[in-house]
């Protein structure tokens, strides 16, 4: 199966022929574009801001789109995208498959050899929309599949550097390299949402009933 060097899966079928493949940035767009149409229903609407403790404007549905679409950054890493080999295929250059929330938080909290990362990632701008929310909420995103990931240290102690680094061939041919997929992921989050990345005028709702909720609406 030979994909070019930057391409990142979100969904596979390795089952169809030719295999079924969503593009990671595609399927984080659709999972974003479904939850802020939910936070505009109306019943929804109402137990947000009960759970915020104030209502919420339009800038705010972006921001917490922005990082239900952030849900599967770890998706990004040389070790999920490893999946993409059938059993008994995968080349010796990859690394071991992995999965994509631990690998996220490590991206976040890693050692500064995944720096050069980082720093094409909004986080500067994800803080300024409160300091104490946005790390919870986005967290809670990265844990859509179940319990808090922060609370699985056994999952987080398997993570390694090599999950983040580029799949170079022995002839010296980059096969995969992270850093061009988070500069999508990046750049696909500006243009989808640009109000969530203007002037902040408020922080968002940090109290841990809205994440919650938040973290419930994501995993639906």
């Amino acid at each position: 199966m030979q994909m070019q060097s930057e391409a990142a899966f979100g969904k596979l079928d390795r089952n169809k022929l030719p295999p079924g493949w969503l593009p990671l940035a595609d399927h984080m767009t659709d999972v974003a574009c479904c939850f802020a149409a939910l936070c505009r229903c109306s019943c929804i609407g109402r137990a947000l801001a009960v759970a915020a403790g104030r209502s919420l404007d339009d800038q705010d549905i972006a921001r917490l789109s922005v990082l239900a679409f952030l849900h599967d950054l770890g998706k990004a890493s040389s070790g999920f995208q490893a999946k993409r080999w059938p059993t008994g295929q995968r080349p010796p250059c990859w690394p071991t498959p992995s999965g994509h929330g631990a690998q996220a938080l490590y991206l976040l909290q890693g050692d500064n050899s995944v720096d050069h990362l980082l720093n094409v990632l909004p986080l500067e701008e994800l803080a300024s929309w409160g300091a104490e929310a946005v790390l919870p909420l986005l967290t809670a995103s990265i844990s859509h599949h179940g319990r808090p990931l922060i609370e699985d240290i056994q999952t987080l102690g398997r993570v390694s550097r090599r999950d983040w680094q580029p799949v170079i061939y022995p002839a010296g041919r980059m096969h995969y390299d992270p850093l061009p997929v988070l500069e999508e992921i990046s750049l696909k989050a500006r243009r989808l949402f640009p109000t969530a990345f203007e002037l902040v005028t408020r922080p968002l709702p940090d109290n841990p009933p809205f994440a919650n909720l938040f973290a419930g609406l994501v995993q639906f």
